[in-house]
């Protein structure tokens, strides 16, 4: 029984009544009571069977064992859902008591005096008088006082069992309502202001492009005239790891190039020269390291926290072409030297590495909830 009942555990059994209800709470308790039931009718029949008992009456002893059976499942049940591990430790406890101080091992009158003042207040104690009355009919009377005292076992504790449920239920109701109507209320105070701030950095130009910048690429603020006492905090961190600009690498290559032209003779002829190629590459690019963080000002809670490295480049590239062996006889032919074309200096540069980290930000606040000052509007 004690095995059955431990291995009955409340919090990975019956997980369909899991949903913490009053309904689902007398549900549980009811299917424990079933099992006791089954348990205890189940063992009754192999005693019967196997060891041959002589009953007095079947029924009786049938419905006194389903007693003994829920007895002990409501009150290790009770021991467990209300204590957990401890109660599974208290369970075996009385299991040891019972064992030594019900008469059932040993005769009450040959257990020291210690033990005999836990033998009227162990369940086994009756349930053993049940059986021998059953097993040896002398006194009805016994055999009713016995039934009736597990009875009141069963009710007592599953009625305990269930006020110190609807107790609980109570008490998770009151929090749960208390955590939502606290958890509106700095939803109601999230969705209304947020306001940035830029921190450290090891550059001055890029701080400034992103703060330029913010309002266009970080979200639609309508309450902005309330940024004097913001309710979100977004700091911004960025540190320059790398900016190299107008970088130019040049490639030479030789080849023959093969002239079409008409001779005196009025024939096709091909002229080939050789020439010398020069293809340029250039390049301005930069790093950045930026870290990011939202705080309530309300809660002081990190909304949103995270770092990103993120690269940056804009490139151009031409060729020129060099004739060093031979001669053109018509050079329109001949391939036409590209142009270097310019890149952006280095204002706009830092501009555009600016909006590409606050669109970086922004997909991560798009991530959040959707509370109304995350609605994100990008250019």
């Amino acid at each position: 029984m004690c095995y059955v009942v431990l291995y009955y555990d409340q919090k990975h059994r019956f997980g369909i009544f899991d949903k913490d209800t009053k309904k689902n709470r007398i549900l549980q308790n009811l299917a424990y009571i079933a099992i006791g039931a089954i348990e205890g009718i189940g063992t009754g029949l192999l005693l019967k069977y196997m060891l041959k008992f002589d009953v007095s009456s079947l029924p009786i002893y049938l419905g006194e064992c389903m007693l003994v059976g829920i007895a002990f499942m409501s009150i290790i049940q009770f021991l467990i859902r209300h204590l957990g591990d401890i109660g599974k430790f208290i369970a075996l406890i009385i299991l040891v008591l019972q064992l030594a101080a019900s008469g059932g091992t040993f005769p009450v009158e040959t257990i020291s005096e210690g033990f005999k003042g836990f033998t009227n207040i162990l369940p086994m104690t009756y349930s053993i008088r049940v059986f021998r009355d059953i097993l040896i009919p002398v006194d009805n009377s016994l055999l009713y006082r016995n039934t009736c005292i597990l009875l009141g076992i069963v009710i007592g504790v599953n009625i305990i069992n269930m006020i110190i449920e609807l107790i609980k239920i109570r008490i998770n109701k009151n929090i749960k309502e208390k955590d939502e109507e606290k958890n509106g209320k700095i939803e109601d105070k999230i969705e209304k202001t947020m306001d940035y701030k830029i921190v450290g950095g090891n550059d001055e130009l890029l701080n400034s492009k992103i703060a330029e910048n913010y309002r266009g690429y970080i979200g639609y603020n309508p309450f902005i005239n309330t940024r004097d006492n913001p309710d979100t905090i977004l700091e911004i961190t960025t540190k320059l790891i790398e900016y190299t600009p107008n970088k130019v690498k040049e490639t030479k290559y030789m080849n023959d190039f093969d002239e079409i032209y008409t001779d005196e003779n009025g024939k096709k002829a091909t002229n080939t020269v050789k020439y010398l190629g020069k293809h340029f590459f250039k390049t301005s690019n930069m790093k950045v390291e930026v870290k990011y963080k939202l705080t309530s000002t309300l809660t002081g809670e990190v909304i949103l926290q995270g770092s990103k490295t993120l690269d940056y480049e804009e490139y151009t590239y031409w060729d020129t072409y060099t004739v060093i062996s031979g001669t053109l006889k018509d050079r329109s032919q001949f391939y036409q030297d590209g142009r270097e074309e310019t890149l952006s200096d280095k204002e706009r540069f830092f501009r555009e590495m600016a909006i590409k980290v606050l669109r970086a930000i922004n997909q991560e606040l798009k991530k959040l909830p959707d509370y109304d000052f995350l609605k994100i509007y990008i250019s």
